[in-house]
């Protein structure tokens, strides 16, 4: 509800809308941002990559982190986006990048595997300027497989595309970025415009090898040949 923004001139999202009732917004309240534990959401993607979502209940700044993990990048974690009161750090991902992991579950792999659920959690760390013509078609079938009411999905689908948090974003691939001695360039990942994105002006995982870089690429459908 509160990515919907203000609203528009028919009024604010309401519980219902989203195939809830008050009380069974109060219990998912209660079980998600309790401070005696982080739930922690996984969104296993390509090449044993995996989106971690945590909910971060500080007693004082509580809010959402996003990070990609790889078991073989020795505990290092790519920092995407950061949601808090206090705090905002973003966006995180391109539309291919979120659609590239929605779409693509490792099931093999915990976590979660319903591309519809995956594309809705990823929805609060994307910020792009060029979004495809059905992007709002594509996130109202979302919410109505996953319980809107159809006849609220696409004004609401809307709204949570305008985006209040991020700056209209822009995604390139970086000019330059030498390795050893300018051997090497990271042709694969994208940045972003944004200044305040972790992902504007560095690589999105500091300290991996290039051939990780590359197969997160892969994995994110962004390496250029």
């Amino acid at each position: 509800m509160w990515l919907c923004g203000p609203g528009d001139e028919r009024g604010e999202p309401e519980f219902e809308w989203f195939g809830a009732g008050e009380e069974d917004v109060d219990a998912a309240c209660e079980a998600l941002m309790g401070e005696e534990r982080w739930p922690v959401f996984r969104i296993p993607f390509g090449d044993g990559h995996t989106v971690v979502v945590v909910d971060g209940n500080h007693p004082d700044d509580g809010g959402n982190l996003y990070f990609v993990t790889h078991p073989e990048w020795g505990g290092r974690q790519g920092h995407l986006a950061t949601i808090s009161p206090h705090h905002q750090a973003g966006p995180g991902l391109s539309w291919g990048e979120l659609i590239r992991i929605a779409a693509n579950p490792d099931l093999t792999a915990p976590g979660i595997h319903d591309p519809d659920v995956r594309l809705l959690l990823l929805l609060p760390i994307l910020g792009d300027v060029a979004l495809p013509s059905d992007a709002a078609n594509m996130v109202s079938s979302a919410l109505a497989r996953t319980g809107m009411q159809a006849d609220n999905a696409s004004r609401v689908a809307e709204m949570i595309l305008w985006n209040p948090i991020w700056e209209p974003a822009q995604w390139e691939f970086r000019a330059r970025s030498p390795l050893s001695g300018g051997e090497h360039e990271f042709q694969g990942l994208l940045e972003c415009t944004v200044a305040g994105s972790p992902r504007f002006g560095v690589q999105l995982a500091e300290g991996i090898t290039r051939e990780q870089s590359d197969r997160l690429a892969q994995a994110l459908g962004t390496c250029s040949p």
